[in-house]
């Protein structure tokens, strides 16, 4: 009974050997400390070698089974083997007729212990059957080890041992590994626990707040290194204070034992104070405090924060604030601020004076209703700008009601600060200007006066000069002139009417004697078409299309003629044209009757000018009509219209991305029946560019072209200024 329990309290040293030498040493378990295990290790099979107990008197056992597989499960591979090899050394040295036995057993208790460990990694999930396992197949190893005896003990000794090995040695290995098991259970949540403090810790000493940690009664027990560079004072000094002697508001403990049982009581307990230093200086805190239990006992955790910089900051945009508004209240200029939909937000005193309101009248509403009717729309149409644009910033003048119901002028400047959060407004920052206004009216009338006596005197003075300069033989020899020029210009005024009523004669000439029998033959190759088409083989068809289709071109051809024609004698009645609206009626009219969804047409800044209006849409319409033909083989057309303002004249053009021309023969181009490009790739009569060129003429203008084969053409035409 005495070995039995030797051997027990062996293996009970043998677990506390794992938990306080091994699994505490993570971070020591280098190859000699292994070693040094192994030693142990194998010093304790020697020692259970050396304390044996008896079953049954003449029969002897030791535990070295059960501690060497247990070993290889928990210690490893170095360890396990340098257990093995000392206490089977000392076994052969012992010698005996169980030498070869008790060597085998040593061998192999601790590598089924090993290949357990490592082939079976998951032991851990099922341990009890898994640690029953391993006892039961370390133990009947060590039953077919017996067969190393001599030969007449084997048998004896099997049907002695047998069943107590079978039956108490594997619950002997369950029992020790569960045991260590719960160790190592142990000492992980003792690692885990000492992680979590030192985890606690680090945030507590590095948090940029200080902490606190009292008792119900103020007593501080705990604080972090924030609290003591706040104070000025060491941790074991805090520690040796109650919180009421930190706060300079607080002059006893029980006020602060009243505060704390409010906060049990479930109120909050958030506030501002001042802190103590060390050298008796003080500084603003905020304090958050709340109840914690420990281990079933109230304390009272407390996070402090410095707010001197926030305090600071706090009366810096107080100061800053009372300076605006004195600055608001004294200003001259009225301010007015107005929400996205337009209505009041504030009135500045300057503002409300301006317009006869008191400090204490309530002004509501949209300001657009105090708007002068006439100015409202560009008040409005500036708004919605502004709104569309907040990086702008409007300059207006307009009138605005006062009280009395007199309009006032003021000159505004409008802000979009909506999207500023400290202002969501849109400021308008206004000063009367009505004096101002009624004086430049004043001026203006002053100013029209003048020149109105300017003129009547100059003409009064120029008047008489020229009576002081004339005499009576200049007035004689005028008189002669006279006469004679209205001779030349009777003789020149009948030459021109009897050439025009030649060149009418010849208008109607061609007009109608060259007409009927283009008719004719258009008729008749009709009729030759429908009535003998049977008759006629496919090349009689194709001539009689092409006596057609030269006969409608021979029409257009005596039509542009006539129209060329007309242009020399009809008379020009001129008036101010609106450029830009003319060119855009035309582009629409263009739409209408071709497809131009393919073409870009840019139509630039167009000044007006002056002439007849007739004769320039007919100019706009040949240069637009020939920029829409020669650039509709282009892949991408494009046509820009714009003009230039000189010095005397206002130049407009037509450019386009289409076929060009070569300029070579840009003097061909203004001529009548002058093409530079063959029937067959575009149509046309040749007569288009010539009525330009006369009509622009006869305005006293110029015509001219340039152009690059392939690259498109631009055509310019000049109207002087009136």
């Amino acid at each position: 009974m005495i070995g039995l329990v030797q051997n027990i309290a062996i293996l009970l040293s043998f677990s506390m050997l794992y938990d306080y030498f091994w699994s505490r040493k993570d971070n020591y378990k280098n190859i000699y400390f292994k070693f040094t295990t192994g030693f142990v290790l194998g010093g304790i099979g020697i020692v259970l070698i050396l304390t044996p107990w008896h079953f049954i008197p003449g029969i002897i056992f030791d535990t070295r089974s059960v501690v060497l597989s247990i070993t290889g499960l928990f210690f490893g591979l170095i360890p396990t083997i340098t257990a093995m090899v000392i206490t089977a050394l000392y076994r052969l040295i012992m010698g005996g007729a169980g030498a070869h036995m008790g060597t085998a057993v040593v061998i192999c208790s601790g590598t089924i212990g090993l290949l357990w460990r490592y082939f079976r990694p998951g032991w851990r999930k099922s341990k009890i059957k898994e640690l029953a396992l391993l006892g039961v197949l370390v133990h009947l190893m060590m039953l077919v080890c017996t067969f190393l005896l001599p030969a007449e003990l084997v048998w004896n000794t099997l049907k002695i041992i047998s069943l107590p090995v079978i039956i108490i040695y594997p619950l002997a290995t369950m029992l020790l590994g569960v045991l260590m098991l719960h160790q190592e259970e142990n000492s992980d949540n003792r690692k885990a626990l000492k992680s979590s403090e030192e985890k606690f810790r680090a945030i507590i000493e590095q948090a940029s707040d200080a902490m606190y940690l009292s008792d119900m009664d103020g007593n501080i027990i705990d604080t972090n290194r924030q609290a003591c560079i706040n104070l000025g004072y060491s941790r074991d000094e805090i520690l040796k204070k109650n919180v009421w002697q930190l706060d300079a508001l607080r002059n006893s403990g029980e006020t602060v034992k009243i505060e704390f049982q409010k906060m049990v009581s479930g109120e909050s307990f958030i506030f501002e104070s001042l802190h103590r230093r060390k050298d008796g200086s003080t500084f603003p805190v905020e304090l958050n405090a709340s109840i914690i239990s420990i281990n079933g006992e109230p304390f009272v955790l407390g996070f402090v924060r410095d707010i001197t910089e926030r305090k600071l900051n706090e009366e810096k945009i107080i100061r800053i604030a009372k300076h605006y508004q004195a600055l608001i209240e004294k200003a001259p200029d009225g301010i007015v601020l107005i929400d996205a939909e337009g209505n009041f937000k504030f009135i500045s005193p300057s503002a409300r004076k301006l317009f006869g309101y008191s400090e204490i009248e309530v002004v509501v509403g949209n300001p657009a209703t105090y708007v002068h009717p006439d100015d409202l729309q560009m008040v409005l149409t500036s708004l919605q700008d502004l709104l569309h644009d907040p990086s702008t910033t409007l300059s207006l003048q307009y009138r605005f009601r006062s009280k009395d119901g007199y309009y006032r002028w003021v000159e505004s400047i409008f802000s979009n600060l909506l999207a500023d959060p400290s202002v969501e407004s849109i400021v308008i920052n206004f000063r009367d200007i009505t004096d101002r206004k009624i004086a430049e009216e004043e001026i203006k009338k002053l100013n029209e006066e003048l020149e109105r006596k300017v003129t009547e005197r100059t003409d009064e003075l120029e008047k008489n000069r020229q009576e002081l300069l004339d005499n009576e033989a200049a007035l004689m020899n005028l008189v002669e002139d006279l006469n004679q020029k209205s001779e030349e210009l009777q003789r020149s005024t009948a030459q021109l009417q009897l050439s025009n009523k030649e060149l009418e004669a010849f208008s109607y000439s061609v007009s109608h004697d060259l007409r009927a029998p283009l008719r004719a033959i258009s008729g008749f190759v009709g009729i030759l078409l429908e009535d003998y088409e049977q008759s006629l083989d496919a090349e009689g068809k194709r001539i009689c299309r092409i006596i057609q289709t030269n006969a409608i071109k021979m029409g257009q051809l005596i039509d542009d003629l006539l129209s060329f024609s007309r242009l020399i004698r009809s008379e020009l009645h001129q008036t101010p044209i609106d450029m830009r609206s003319l060119v855009r009626n035309i582009i629409s009219d263009f739409e209408v009757t071709q497809d131009l969804s393919g073409i870009t047409v840019i139509i630039q800044d167009l000044p007006n000018s002056f002439g007849d209006q007739n004769l320039l849409k007919q100019v706009w319409i040949n240069l637009i009509s020939n920029a829409i033909k020669y650039s509709s083989k282009v892949e991408k057309p494009e046509i820009i219209i714009g003009s230039d303002i000189l010095e005397k004249e206002k130049v407009y053009y037509i450019k386009d991305n289409g076929v060009g021309f070569n300029m070579d023969y840009v003097h061909k181009l203004f001529g009548v029946f002058q093409r530079l490009h063959s029937i067959n790739e575009f149509d046309g009569t040749g007569v288009g560019l010539a009525i330009v060129q006369r009509i622009v003429n006869r305005h006293n203008g110029k015509v001219w072209a340039k152009g690059e084969v392939g690259k498109g053409a631009s055509f310019y035409f000049s109207i002087p200024e009136v």
